[in-house]
């Protein structure tokens, strides 16, 4: 069986500080009445994927998926032969690393959903900051102090939820929505999401 994954396709198409669901809903002018209420996120994914389908005048999932260069997912029974839903690369973010992050591990998944990205961490996590660098750098991100031009994800602590835009009107939040404003693609996450984003990656310390 083969799935698409609107978290995948929305990154793809918008430029958006964040592609939590009710973002991305709000963005697109899809009704989302509970977020966390199974149906109507369901709900919210399915209006999400017309909504895509429409601004790239898509008949077919197939479609939007090649228009965005995008892989469809694949499940089987057996577990055996499953593929996940990526992007595929663009370019490249170019540059070097910082001398007191991690490097990125040239070994990674080049179709991990963290691969290639360039991550910057502030406030408070459940991770030690080092924890959080030798994670990202694990799956193929280039893990960096400060954010910069060349940052494509902020992860905030602190238990930010950026769940509406009004979330984004302080601390560093706000810089990184006035980078997108200036033309920037950087994303913001909570660390929750980078937490998910990690999937079933081995632990660095392994």
């Amino acid at each position: 069986m083969t799935y698409a994954d609107t978290l995948v396709m929305s990154r793809r198409e918008l430029a958006l500080i964040s592609y939590r669901l009710p973002i991305v809903a709000e963005a697109l002018g899809v009704s989302l009445p509970q977020h966390h209420r199974a149906e109507d996120d369901a709900a919210a994914c399915a209006g999400i994927m017309l909504a895509l389908a429409q601004r790239r005048g898509a008949a077919t999932v197939n479609e939007l998926a090649e228009g965005l260069h995008i892989r469809l997912g694949c499940l089987n029974p057996d577990s055996e032969g499953n593929l996940t839903c990526y992007a595929r690369p663009l370019g490249s973010h170019g540059g070097g690393p910082r001398p007191d992050a991690p490097d990125a591990n040239p070994n990674a998944d080049p179709e991990h959903p963290l691969y290639g990205q360039v991550m910057v961490f502030t406030g408070a996590l459940a991770l030690t900051r080092t924890e959080a660098w030798d994670w990202a750098a694990s799956v193929g991100s280039q893990p960096e102090e400060n954010v910069t031009k060349r940052t494509t994800i902020l992860v905030i602590g602190n238990g930010f939820q950026g769940d509406s835009m009004e979330d984004f009107q302080t601390g560093k939040a706000k810089k990184a929505l006035a980078l997108l404003e200036k033309g920037q693609q950087i994303e913001v996450m909570t660390e929750e999401q980078f937490m998910e984003s990690l999937g079933d990656a081995t632990s660095p310390s392994m």
